[in-house]
């Protein structure tokens, strides 16, 4: 009975741990020169034309679900109503951080959207995927906690299913975490990485007293 109980509470542990370590999961995109607006709006019909087909997991930038949401309406992070812009989010339980482009955040240097892996990610890595295929890494960069084959797997699978072409590794250099500089607004290495390191751990101590509790018996 005390195997079966510390085994549960093992299990549970590394559940909660593994939700830790995905919340500071981040994507990241820099503008190095200004979109060509006919670019722009080309770009986000296509990200519009993915996010329409997963629109039963998203909710727009005001809030709204299924055949109300308008993702491409919706940006609020910036002035830009003479611009293509699009926006949008996770539903309920799901949501994280409202992912807009071509910024985040009002910072049109620097964007950074956090997903938690949450299911709506996939269609944020498909939007990004489809930047790249309209801006080049001289205009725009873009990188990521995740590697390209593994969390970036489902959403390449997304643009495919939609776009009809095969998905094309967009982060620059085949980089994944993006080099900050000081000046530059975004999640600190502190906060990026304090899940991982608090999953570790919570792990490290509940298997610490798993032993304790055995060798006892």
């Amino acid at each position: 009975m005390t195997r079966v109980f510390v085994t549960a509470l093992f299990a549970i542990a590394l559940i909660f741990a593994s939700r830790e370590a995905s919340a500071g999961y981040t994507h990241y995109w820099k503008w190095l020169k200004e979109p060509e607006r006919a670019a722009l709006g080309r770009c986000v019909a296509e990200m519009t034309r993915i996010a329409d087909a997963r629109r039963e997991i998203l909710s727009d930038g005001a809030g709204k679900t299924g055949a109300e949401a308008r993702f491409d309406q919706t940006c609020e992070a910036f002035d830009a109503s003479d611009l293509g812009c699009l926006a949008f989010n996770g539903v309920g339980a799901e949501k994280h951080e409202t992912f807009s482009f071509p910024v985040s955040g009002g910072a049109p240097a620097f964007s950074f959207v956090k997903t938690a892996l949450k299911p709506y990610d996939a269609v944020v890595v498909a939007a990004l995927i489809v930047a790249r295929d309209h801006f080049d890494p001289d205009t725009l960069d873009i990188s990521s906690d995740g590697d390209w084959g593994v969390e970036w797997e489902s959403g390449a699978k997304l643009y495919s299913q939609v776009l009809g072409r095969r998905a094309r590794n967009p982060m620059s250099e085949g980089r994944t975490a993006p080099p900050l500089d000081d000046a530059e607004e975004g999640p600190s290495r502190v906060d990026r990485y304090g899940g991982y390191a608090f999953a570790v751990v919570l792990v490290a101590a509940i298997a610490y007293i798993a032993r304790q509790v055995i060798r006892r018996r």
